[in-house]
C-alpha cells in the first residue's frame, strides 16, 4: 500500500517561502524543522511552526493526510522571542549588532558569580553558533570572519549535528565554505541523520561545493597516505 505524500509551503519571517515536496504523511514536526535547517539556514532551536490561524505546532506532532493537513498546506515559521533580535541582526547583516546581541561580549563586559557562569557561557556559545550558522548560509563573509575572529566554535552544531559548513553547503556558498576550511572547519563531521557536508551539497545540488569538497577530501586522503608511508613503502 503506498504511503500519502504532500507538498508544504512553509512561510519564513522575511515572507518569502520554502517548499517542501513528497513529504509522507505522519511525518512529525522535528522532521519538517529538520528539512527547513538547511532548506532555510534556520537552526531548528530558535524556531516554531505554526498554523495559518497563529496555533504552535509541538515538535512530536504528526502531519496527517486528511486529518490535519492536505497537499499545498501552509506553515509559517515564527522565531522564538529571544532569539528574534539575533535573528533580525544577522539577517540584516549588522555585524556590530550581531557582536553585541549574540552575546560575544558577555565574556568580558559582564561580572557574574560562579553559580551563573556556566549558564552564561553556555548562552554565549550557542549564540554565537547560531550567528555562524545563518551568516554561512547566507555567504556572510566579514561577518563569519567577526564571529571566527571573537572565538565562536567554527565547529559547533545545531541540535540536529549540523555546522557552519554543512550551511554552507546547503547554499553552494563556495567561497564561504572554502574561507570555514580555511580558518578550521572539518569536513568530515556528520549531522544526526550520519550526513557529512559533501552528503549535504550533492543533496541541495550544490554543485561547485560538492566539486570542491570532493577534491578536498581526496587531497585529505592522498596526504593521509604520504604520512603513513613517508618512503613510499607498501
Amino acid at each position: 500500500m503506498s504511503v500519502d505524500t504532500f507538498t508544504l509551503f512553509v512561510v519564513l519571517p522575511d515572507d518569502s517561502v520554502c517548499t517542501l515536496r513528497n513529504l509522507a504523511s505522519g511525518v512529525n514536526i522535528e522532521e519538517v524543522k529538520a528539512r527547513l535547517e538547511l532548506i532555510a539556514g534556520l537552526p531548528s532551536h530558535i524556531f516554531i511552526l505554526i498554523y495559518p490561524d497563529g496555533e504552535k505546532l509541538q515538535d512530536h506532532q504528526k502531519l496527517l493526510m486528511r486529518e490535519n493537513i492536505k497537499d499545498g498546506y501552509v506553515l509559517r515559521v515564527h522565531v522564538i522571542e529571544h532569539w528574534e533580535t539575533l535573528y533580525n541582526s544577522v539577517f540584516r547583516n549588522n555585524i556590530e549588532s550581531v557582536y553585541h546581541n549574540g552575546g560575544v561580549h558577555l565574556k568580558g563586559n559582564m561580572v557574574i558569580n560562579a553559580e551563573e557562569s556556566g549558564k552564561v557561557e553556555n548562552a554565549v556559545y550557542d549564540r554565537g553558533c547560531v550567528a555562524l550558522f545563518m551568516s554561512s548560509f547566507l555567504g556572510l563573509l566579514r561577518m563569519c570572519n567577526m564571529l571566527i575572529t571573537v572565538g565562536v566554535d567554527i565547529n559547533g552544531t545545531t541540535q540536529f549535528g549540523r555546522t557552519a559548513l554543512h550551511a554552507a553547503a546547503s547554499k553552494d556558498n563556495l567561497i564561504t565554505l572554502k574561507y570555514l576550511i580555511d580558518h578550521g572547519a572539518k569536513i568530515y563531521i556528520t549531522d544526526l541523520l550520519g550526513k557529512s557536508p559533501l552528503d549535504v551539497a550533492q543533496s541541495c545540488a550544490s554543485h561547485m561545493c560538492e566539486k570542491n569538497l570532493k577534491i578536498m577530501q581526496l587531497n585529505l586522503r592522498g596526504n593521509n597516505k604520504i604520512v603513513k608511508n613517508p618512503k613510499g613503502n607498501i
